[in-house]
């Protein structure tokens, strides 16, 4: 090979590499509006089953803990954040959150945000969201910032 060719070996050696530090480097961050993602199904998993007027589900750096929680109709669940990044708890389906009965992405802002299953903001590090559960079944619910991190409420 010629002194040339290399010299083109070399240059285009270089762009794949510079291209993929930059996907590397691009998919690690949390800067940016993230691209939506489907929901996984969630794990077969125990559920705690929490009486009384309230329980806690908290946000780790590993997910919703825990995943799934089950809860008597009426009970308010608190969602903290205990990571180092917003997140935003929210019925499913990303991006509408209209899973919940009553609930949409929609109404965040309006007089009926108090009712609906969604945080409508990013929660800061060490902040909560509360929301009280009065329709029975399983309501599944996602991060609105990072949408594969899920988890689930049985409400009986």
């Amino acid at each position: 090979m010629n002194s040339f060719g290399k010299y083109l070996l070399f240059i285009g050696l270089g762009v794949v590499i510079l291209i993929a530090i930059g996907v590397f480097l691009l998919s690690g961050g949390e800067s940016g509006t993230p691209q939506p993602k489907p929901t996984l199904p969630l794990p077969e998993s125990s559920s705690p089953t929490l009486s009384g007027e309230g329980a806690v589900v908290v946000i780790t750096e590993s997910g919703f803990e825990p995943q799934t929680l089950t809860v008597p109709n009426g009970t308010t669940v608190t969602f903290r954040n205990e990571t180092s990044r917003n997140v935003w708890p929210a019925s499913n389906i990303h991006p509408t959150h209209t899973q919940y009965p009553g609930s949409g992405l929609h109404k965040c802002g309006s007089a009926e945000e108090p009712q609906i299953f969604d945080a409508c903001h990013g929660l800061a590090p060490g902040e909560s969201y509360l929301f009280t559960f009065t329709v029975s079944g399983t309501h599944q619910y996602h991060d609105h910032l990072f949408p594969t991190v899920a988890g689930q409420i049985m409400v009986e």
